[in-house]
């Protein structure tokens, strides 16, 4: 398989060499499985050394320019902000090869172990679009959930507490209506995603349902964190 890792960068020289160890330990697992690993990074608006560091760490990918001149924003719902992220997803987005058979896309600062990422991708020989539970990882924060912006079932937004929603599942992925941080998509899904400027991964989501017998899926098996 042809997979295609997404992500996007702003003053990230606190957290790029854990991104790029991350990755590298993945293309060593899909290298041994048979598959490759390209990388489609955006970039933009940093004022520190991301960019070069990026270009003397990156193997085998492509840097972006996702530049849009806007404000840093906090992890906030905010419309300047989403607007800013669809910008950055798009040009992202534009930049996927043809050939992809699986496109993930990871926030940059997520801690990440190569087998979830893996686990992930292999989940899409069944479900079209999947994510892994994203928890804190945070001093007093153990255990608890992070992304209850967008992760949703049934209307009802996930908690930070377990066990997170009243439809969890635990032992087995589930049905969401929305979901983010961290998706594995199938190539011929993702290409077809188009990021809105109000939704962002709500519209995604929206988009993987609309396209006719697909489904967004969680696996709380899995997780990456965010600190």
């Amino acid at each position: 398989m042809n997979i295609t890792l997404c992500s996007a960068f702003r003053n990230s020289t606190g957290y790029l060499s854990r991104y790029f160890t991350q990755v590298g330990n993945l293309r060593t697992r899909l290298t041994k499985a048979g598959h490759s690993l390209y990388l489609v990074l955006g970039e933009g608006d940093s004022d520190d050394d991301t960019r070069a560091i990026m270009q003397r760490l990156l193997v085998d990918g492509e840097i972006v320019d996702v530049s849009h001149g806007g404000p840093i924003h906090g992890s906030v719902v905010d419309a300047d902000r989403f607007h800013q992220l669809a910008y950055v997803g798009r040009c992202i987005w534009a930049a996927i090869p043809a050939d992809a058979d699986a496109v993930v896309y990871a926030e940059a600062d997520l801690i990440w172990q190569a087998k979830t990422i893996v686990a992930l991708i292999d989940h899409l020989a069944v479900y079209p679009a999947i994510s892994p539970m994203i928890m804190l990882e945070r001093a007093g924060w153990e255990g608890q959930f992070y992304d209850t912006f967008v992760f949703r079932k049934d209307g009802i937004h996930f908690g930070h507490q377990p066990p997170f929603h009243p439809s969890y599942v635990a032992d087995r992925p589930f049905m969401v209506d929305s979901a983010g941080s961290c998706m594995a998509f199938r190539g011929d899904i993702a290409r077809r995603i188009v990021f809105g400027e109000d939704t962002i991964f709500l519209g995604i989501c929206e988009q993987v349902y609309a396209m006719g017998n697909n489904s967004v899926w969680v696996d709380p098996r899995l997780a990456v964190y965010h600190q």
